[in-house]
This record gives C-alpha cells, structure tokens and sequence, in this order.
C-alpha cells in the first residue's frame, strides 16, 4: 500500500508553524530556488518544500548562533555592489527556513531572484564579508576590467617561484594548467547548493572553487591573482544541463566569464523535462523535450564569455536521430543558442559520447554555431 503522503495540516504540525501563504503571493511567486527550480504556485508544494528541510534544522541553528550581525533584520536590506552588479538580501518574515529574499542584477541586464534557507543565505553573507575585509584590508585589490591582476606589495609567505621573472611564472602556471578539465561535481564540501549561494556573494569571482586540481591558486594571494586567468583559459568545464550551466556562469564573476575559452555541456533541461512528465504523464514523447525555462539567462550569460570559442554540445541520441530538422530550426531556444558569435569550434555528441557528426540535424547545427 502506498504511503499516505502528509496533509499541510499535518506538515505545520510537524514544523510548528503555519506558513503564511499571502506572503508567498506577494512577495516570491516570480523568485527561483538556489537550484534554479521556480517556486510553486501550490500551497502544498511551499509547505512541502519547508517542512523537507527540517532535517536540516540543526545546521539552520549553528547558522543563525554565527550570524547575529551578519542577516539583515526587520526591513533592512544587506547589499553587495560590484562594477555594476549588486545583490540584495532581505528578510522575509521571522519563521521558517526559507526566509530570504536575494535579488541579483547584473551590469548586462540579467536579473535573477531567489529565495533563501537561512543556511544558503548564510553563506552567501559570509563570502561578502570576506571580500568588504578583503578589500579594505587591501589584501585583494579592487577589481579592473583587465584581468591580468598584478600586486606591487611582497608577499610575508614569497616562495621561490615569486622570486622569479613575470614571464617564467606566467610559463609555469600554463604548463601546470594546460589541458586541465573541471566538472561541476568538483565544487568544495558542503554540495553544489551551498557552493552556488556562496559565489552568489562574490560578483568578481575572484574565490570561485576550481578545487584541488589548481593548487597553485591556494598557495597565496599573488599567485592566485596571477594564474587565475590562465587557470580559466586553459580549462574545459563540463557541465551536466542548462540548469548546472546557467549556476556555473552566475558562479565564476565577471573574472570567469570574460576568461571561460572552452565549454561541454548537455543541451537538456531537468525543469523541462519534469513539467513535461508532470503536464503530460501519459505522453509517449516526453524524453523528446528541448530545454525552454531557463534557456534565455543561460543564453545571456553564455554571450559575457567574449573568449569562448570552443563548444561541445551534447544530446540525448534520440533528440538528433528523432526529432525533425524543422522543429530544430523553429524551436526558440535553439534559435537563441544559433545567435552566439565568435565560436571557432563546435562539436555535436551524444550523453555517451558517441559524435553524432553524421546525422543532419548534427550537421545543419554545427554550421549554425560556427564562428559567423
């Protein structure tokens, strides 16, 4: 028999508190969970969706023991500005777990809003903060447009590779980068969630985790500042969908996007795919379904990377060998992907791997992405 599955009545119950839907209504009906999942319109799906997160309450409560001056209170707003990007953070309401109104606004037009565990919003503050001491303690220099940083000072901890001419460093940290590839599952302790929220307070960039294959960026700040283009540049990202693709760019600041030269990503979409499921149970085509919810941010964030010119697409095999030609030239989010500029190299793969160079919709849309 299957399990019954748990009234609102019941969830409160079990939360302790009610969850006050007209607040939802009025205030995050338009805003996103830090996993790009748009928030339900249902009241069961809200009430779900908080009463999940009470096995998480222990950590919630070490959050908010550690952040007596950190959370915004009553109506005030935190806000994080950087050469034109800001982030916001309210709060909203004094129970629950998801309380936290973050509003992102990007110098390009991009604007993201989400809503915040007290745990997501905590690490997001905590970076910002970092990075206000960072700055005014002067050991992370303002940010430039040119990202090619160089520091003046000399370093308590300089090694011997400090020591040496500028131009033997720069050989040396692209020998050690070179042909590196990072995927998304590499991000630090803690999961992809908490990862993303705290880029989320570092709109340069500059801390982004690219993990322990680029330790040369752990050693001190001068060598950070030094290889951290290069890391980017000589790095192939592999992302699993839209979603892991559109989170990674928000991710990597402004540093990131304006060095990112090589990309693999699978043009699907798990949003998609489970309102499809969840619209269409009995729908036999479902698996068919091209990615549209997130596909014009992602989009938007895919044209800041001015040094991109490597892509590898990949499809389930079944969208190329059974989707027609027409309905690939006439999808929105196909046609969005088509208006990039600039890509010198392109390959079409299958999820397995398999290069589906031979197929026609492979072919037509491998010249649509090439450099124009």
């Amino acid at each position: 028999m299957a399990k019954r599955k748990p009234t609102v009545l019941d969830m409160e119950r079990a939360l302790g508190y009610a969850i006050d839907q007209s607040v939802y209504s009025d205030h995050v009906g338009h805003r996103f969970y830090s996993n790009l999942t748009p928030i339900s319109d249902l009241p069961y799906d809200r009430v779900e969706k908080e009463y999940a997160s009470t096995g998480r309450a222990q950590r919630y409560q070490r959050c908010k023991q550690d952040s007596t001056t950190i959370f915004p209170t009553g109506n005030e707003t935190k806000t994080i500005s950087w050469q034109g990007s800001t982030v916001t953070v309210q709060q909203l309401g004094s129970v629950g777990f998801y309380k936290f109104l973050v509003d992102a606004q990007y110098e390009f037009g991009l604007d993201l809003s989400f809503l915040f565990t007290i745990e997501e919003a905590f690490n997001l503050l905590s970076m910002s903060r970092l990075l206000e001491l960072k700055i005014k303690t002067q050991t992370l220099p303002r940010p430039t447009l040119q990202w090619q940083l160089r520091s003046n000072s000399v370093p308590k901890d300089r090694s011997r590779l400090l020591n040496m001419p500028q131009e033997i460093r720069d050989k040396i940290y692209r020998f050690t980068c070179q042909d590196a590839k990072w995927q998304s599952k590499q991000l630090y302790s803690g999961g992809k969630d908490l990862s993303f929220c705290r880029s989320l307070g570092d709109p340069s960039g500059f801390y982004f985790p690219l993990g322990k294959t680029f330790t040369l960026l752990a050693v001190n700040r001068q060598m950070r500042q030094e290889a951290l283009v290069l890391a980017y540049r000589c790095t192939r990202f592999y992302l699993t969908d839209i979603e892991d693709l559109t989170r990674f760019l928000l991710a990597v600041g402004r540093i990131g996007r304006e060095n990112i030269e090589s990309l693999d990503f699978a043009w699907e979409s798990q949003i998609d795919l489970d309102a499809s499921w969840r619209d269409f149970p009995d729908s036999e085509t479902n698996h068919l379904t091209l990615p549209a919810f997130h596909i014009s941010r992602c989009i938007q964030l895919l044209k800041q990377c001015k040094r991109l010119k490597s892509v590898q697409l990949r499809f389930e095999r079944c969208l190329i060998t059974d989707v027609p030609l027409e309905t690939f030239k006439t999808n929105a989010g196909i046609l969005l992907l088509c208006s990039l500029q600039g890509i010198d190299n392109s390959a079409i793969l299958s999820t397995e791997n398999e290069n589906m160079s031979d197929f026609v919709v492979a072919q037509w849309l491998r010249k649509q992405i090439i450099c124009k």
